[in-house]
């Protein structure tokens, strides 16, 4: 009898450290995390540029993003709460069950949310772009990943030759999207 409740005490922790920390380490700046890309903003100036887009597109793609972006806080906000919420139902001597998988399914809700959030804002900017404009952003989106991979693999130095032992870089074409 007095080992059920020292092997629940032992493992309701470990499990709610499992559940978070996946999450915890994407949201860390700089390590292995996705960025805002597209869904900054201020990145649309740069992109308008070398995509050569009118003023009038710039203006509405930046509302769209900027509403996307308000909202994506909003939602990033909520998420943290709803896993904290289930780290302290996870974190107490007797857990309810029914509560605990509540939490999980906000958890669930609210990220799906979020991603359907930022697919909605990417969906924006491509309608807004010709068939040409779309490839050339292709094109942009794979020299960035190619440039912060670079990174990765030579400890940062971005001008750095590949160490005699690294893999030569992937074709543009076997990039995902």
């Amino acid at each position: 009898m007095l080992r059920f409740p020292l092997i629940r005490s032992a493992l309701l922790p470990l499990l709610g450290l499992l559940l978070m920390a996946p999450a915890a380490h994407a949201r860390r700046p700089g390590h292995g995390g996705r960025g805002d890309g597209l869904m900054n903003p201020q990145a649309i100036e740069r992109v308008a540029q070398r995509l050569g887009l009118e003023e009038a597109v710039v203006a509405r793609l930046k509302d769209k993003l900027f509403a996307a972006k308000a909202r994506s806080i909003e939602l990033k906000a909520e998420l943290e709460t709803a896993r904290l919420s289930l780290k302290r139902e996870l974190d107490q001597a007797e857990p309810d069950r029914a509560a605990a998988m509540k939490a999980i399914e906000e958890v669930g809700r609210l990220r799906t949310e979020l991603r359907k959030l930022k697919t909605g804002a990417l969906l924006d900017v491509r309608a807004e772009l010709t068939p040409a404009q779309r490839e050339q952003l292709k094109a942009m989106r794979s020299e960035f990943r190619e440039r912060r991979r670079g990174k990765r693999h030579r400890g940062g130095a971005p001008d750095a030759p590949p160490p005699p032992d690294a893999p030569s870089p992937p074709d543009a074409d076997d990039l995902d999207d």
